[in-house]
């Protein structure tokens, strides 16, 4: 690479001096200003006058920057007068002032250049003016001798030094000529490259230019040859950018390549690159009349239930978070497809190449129970059962006020001799249905193995909304707890009214809403109808509330938990559990248990916040309701704190209600005793009606004190 560097030759200046010639012999002073004393006056009334005194000044130094001032020397006595007064001394002279410095001559200015030519050479600097030379001193008179007989004269004074003289000022610098004609040629042309505000990176190259991916600018000269020179430039963009562009130079455009012609002596090319933006596709898939919304984090893009298919742009390596959400309770998200898969979020990192994701949403199967009733033993086979589910669509022979999908299609949960529920709902495809929600858009079911110890809300609302409440009739399912084989007593294939078969009941949870007591094959019953055209998990929205759940532990009176007794050892049965849940405050936690001296509710706060399982299905919309017996809960209290539910358990409780007060037989002696032959009062755990607490009758084996092995504890905060 050829380079040139400029020199100025810059012209001295010369300052001349000022200074003072002198010669100096025998008391002769040369100076600039020389005042002499004056002699001693005549004696007076004496003899003869004394002679004058030669009172001449002395020399005076020269100035530097102005002179020092010379001293005065006394003037010699004169001679006595004969038998005068002595004569008075002469005065001594002033000294000289010294004299005004000159000012320095301007410097003369340098010539104008020629085109092309050499630099003129700069005007000269003026000599400085010379410092004038102090005035000397004065020399003083001298005295005057005495004339005889009379006084002796008095004796001059010293001259008065002379002031120095001021410095003459520095002459100006002359000023630097323009170069003259028919000089050095001009510097070389230079080439600068840029990569101004660029967000990607790149690299850029040519003849003595090499700007990496790390560099900003760079610069070189070049040695004309013939003609200006020309240098051509190529953009490479890193794979993660693209070339954005040229400025400058003469050139523009997204060309990877631009060649300069360097006419000027500085030429600058700026090149940008630009950081890609990587687009990922979103498509929605909606099933029936779903929809839902899908959103980013970082935040920027929307998908709104109104749109199919968007697109979002992520930077070249970034990363991106989907998340999807139904527009409504009665939709569920069934999950991801393409670049992402499952239900969660769909997280995408390191994101180098176009992606499309697919977010599908789907409504939820309806779950019912009949509004109306009819024998199991009447409809002429079990197709016909399922006809009477479709019959409580809207415009369907039952479908008054129905609140049912239109279009949607249903099965009884009613099991044919040796058919299980996973058999009896499977499609002609192989497909499961899955999800199911109530018509008030409540949680029920995931799936089919949570029908023993899954479910959520109780499935006692009907097809046109209603609660059904506990009121007999019960609904036929020929089921156990857990789905499975029908037994043989299925009404002759639900085709006769002999027999009879198995029920479940509506306003019961896990398990118990399958099999609760059996019902004439000819007496009316309702049935539990379960859509079968979607696949979507069940998702819901957790509710807020104090913490209950269903110990998983069993607990028996006279036992100690914790060095504690009675009551209090259940209470430290439920704080271990709740603490073992990571469960917030878990010493707080009480055992729902009536002692005959305390109502089980007078343990609580009933004015507070409402009760809320593991696993975020509330208990009742208030406190309150949850100590009425008489009220109907929305979903049992059967979930441990951990969230695993349970099927139907026996419950210590020691009262006939929450409200009263137990009696030492109900409550074991404040549940202290374990006697084999003292008979307590015990809720069921499955239940939402009164049974929850007080099993009236009791259809099962009678529990004992001391030898009831499967007591179980509701647990609650205060």
């Amino acid at each position: 690479m050829a380079s040139l560097a400029n020199f100025r030759k810059t012209g001295g200046s010369f300052a001349v001096a000022a200074f003072a010639v002198w010669a100096a012999s025998c008391g002769e002073p040369r100076s600039h200003a020389d005042l002499s004393g004056e002699g001693g006056s005549t004696g007076t009334g004496g003899g003869a006058a004394g002679h004058a005194g030669n009172g001449a000044g002395g020399t005076s130094s020269p100035g530097t920057g102005g002179g020092t001032a010379g001293t005065g020397v006394s003037g010699t006595a004169g001679t006595t007068g004969s038998a005068g007064t002595t004569g008075a001394a002469g005065t001594t002279g002033s000294a000289g002032t010294t004299g005004t410095a000159g000012t320095t001559g301007t410097a003369g200015t340098t010539g104008t250049a020629g085109r092309g030519g050499t630099t003129g050479t700069a005007g000269m600097t003026g000599s400085a003016g010379t410092t004038g030379t102090a005035g000397t001193t004065g020399t003083a008179g001298t005295t005057g001798t005495a004339g005889r007989g009379g006084t002796t004269g008095t004796a001059g004074t010293t001259g008065t030094a002379g002031t120095t003289g001021t410095a003459g000022t520095t002459g100006s610098a002359g000023t630097t000529g323009s170069a003259g004609t028919g000089g050095a040629p001009p510097p070389p042309p230079m080439l600068t490259v840029n990569k101004g505000s660029s967000t990607g990176t790149g690299t850029i190259s040519g003849s003595m230019i090499n700007c990496g991916s790390t560099c900003t600018s760079t610069s070189a000269s070049y040695t004309p040859s013939g003609g200006p020179p020309m240098v051509t430039l190529t953009a490479a963009p890193d794979a993660s950018s693209t070339f954005g562009g040229w400025q400058g130079g003469g050139c523009s455009g997204t060309s990877l390549s631009c060649t300069v012609t360097l006419t000027t002596a500085t030429t600058t090319v700026t090149g940008t690159f630009t950081l890609k933006q990587i687009q990922i596709t979103v498509a929605k898939v909606d099933q029936g009349a779903a929809t839902g919304t899908v959103t980013s984090t970082p935040a920027g893009f929307t998908c709104d239930p109104t749109c199919t298919t968007s697109v979002a742009t992520v930077n070249y390596g970034g990363s991106i978070t989907f998340s999807a959400a139904p527009s409504s309770k009665f939709y569920g998200f069934v999950g991801w497809t393409g670049a992402c898969t499952g239900t969660g979020d769909c997280v995408l990192t390191n994101v180098t190449a176009p992606a499309t994701v697919r977010a599908a949403f789907t409504p939820y199967n309806m779950a019912f129970v009949t509004p109306g009733t009819k024998a199991p033993g009447a409809f002429g086979g079990i197709t016909n059962v399922d006809a009477y589910c479709q019959s409580f669509l809207p415009g369907g022979s039952n479908g008054g006020g129905s609140v049912l999908p239109a279009g949607t299609n249903y099965k009884a949960f009613l099991l044919p001799s040796g058919v299980s529920a996973a058999m009896r709902f499977t499609n002609t495809d192989g497909s499961v249905p899955r999800g199911w929600i109530r018509p008030d858009g409540t949680p029920f079911m995931d799936q089919l193995s949570d029908s023993a110890s899954g479910t959520r809300f109780t499935p006692r609302i009907g097809a046109n909304g209603v609660d059904v409440g506990a009121a007999a009739p019960l609904a036929a399912t020929n089921s156990d707890y857990y789905g499975s084989a029908g037994s043989t007593n299925d009404c002759g294939g639900y085709a006769t009214t002999t027999g009879s078969v198995g029920t479940g009941m509506p306003s019961a949870g896990a398990g118990a809403w399958l099999l609760n007591g059996a019902v004439s094959c000819a007496s009316p019953a309702r049935y539990y109808c379960l859509g079968v055209d979607y696949i979507v998990p069940l998702v819901y929205p957790k509710a807020a509330g104090r913490a209950a759940f269903l110990s998983s532990g069993t607990w028996n009176p006279g036992g100690t938990i914790g060095g504690m007794m009675g009551l209090g050892s259940a209470d430290a049965l439920c704080r271990q559990e709740a603490t073992n849940a990571n469960l917030a405050s878990p010493n707080t936690f009480l055992a729902a248990m009536s002692t005959s001296t305390q109502a089980a509710s007078a343990r609580f706060s009933i004015n507070g916040a409402p009760w809320v399982r593991p696993d975020g299905i509330p208990l009742a919309s208030t406190a309150a309701a949850f100590f009425d017996s008489t009220m109907l809960l929305d979903a049992p209290l059967n979930t441990s704190a951990n969230s695993s539910v349970y099927q139907t358990y026996w419950v210590w409780t020691g009262s006939t209600t929450p409200a009263v007060m137990g009696t030492a037989v109900s409550t074991c002696t404040d549940w202290t005793s374990a006697s084999a032959t003292t008979t307590p009062i015990a809720g069921v755990s499955g239940y939402t009606d009164s049974n929850r607490w007080d099993v009236i009758p009791n259809p099962y084996s009678n529990p004992f004190c001391g030898t009831f092995p499967v007591g179980h504890l509701y647990c609650l905060q205060p």
